[in-house]
Protein backbone atom coordinates (compact mmCIF):
# COMPACT_ATOMS: atom_id res chain seq x y z
CA UNK A 1 0.00 0.00 0.00
CA UNK A 2 1.27 3.70 -1.13
CA UNK A 3 0.12 6.92 0.47
CA UNK A 4 1.22 9.81 1.79
CA UNK A 5 1.70 8.65 5.14
CA UNK A 6 4.71 6.61 3.77
CA UNK A 7 6.61 9.28 2.26
CA UNK A 8 9.83 10.52 3.37
CA UNK A 9 9.73 13.78 5.73
CA UNK A 10 12.83 16.08 6.49
CA UNK A 11 13.27 17.54 9.70
CA UNK A 12 14.79 20.76 11.15
CA UNK A 13 14.52 23.41 13.79
CA UNK A 14 12.00 25.82 13.13
CA UNK A 15 12.78 29.00 12.22
CA UNK A 16 12.57 31.53 14.99
CA UNK A 17 9.00 33.33 15.88
CA UNK A 18 7.13 30.06 14.43
CA UNK A 19 4.34 28.28 16.01
CA UNK A 20 3.01 25.02 16.60
CA UNK A 21 0.34 24.36 13.89
CA UNK A 22 -1.36 22.27 16.51
CA UNK A 23 -1.41 24.30 19.66
CA UNK A 24 -0.05 27.22 19.08
CA UNK A 25 2.91 27.34 21.53
CA UNK A 26 6.43 28.14 20.13
CA UNK A 27 7.64 25.76 17.62
CA UNK A 28 10.64 23.35 17.72
CA UNK A 29 10.67 21.76 14.56
CA UNK A 30 9.99 21.94 11.23
CA UNK A 31 8.84 19.34 9.17
CA UNK A 32 8.77 19.66 5.14
CA UNK A 33 7.04 16.48 3.12
CA UNK A 34 9.99 15.05 0.61
CA UNK A 35 8.27 13.88 -2.72
CA UNK A 36 4.41 13.00 -3.64
CA UNK A 37 1.56 15.41 -4.08
CA UNK A 38 2.48 17.32 -1.11
CA UNK A 39 6.51 17.62 -2.16
CA UNK A 40 7.75 20.49 -0.14
CA UNK A 41 5.17 21.85 1.90
CA UNK A 42 6.03 21.87 5.51
CA UNK A 43 4.75 22.66 9.03
CA UNK A 44 5.89 23.31 12.34
CA UNK A 45 5.67 21.72 15.48
CA UNK A 46 6.44 20.66 18.93
CA UNK A 47 7.93 17.41 19.63
CA UNK A 48 5.57 14.95 20.76
CA UNK A 49 5.44 14.62 24.72
CA UNK A 50 7.67 11.56 26.15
Amino acid sequence: MSNEFQRPVSVDFAPRGSVCEWCGKPAERQLTAIGGSYHNESGVFLPPLR
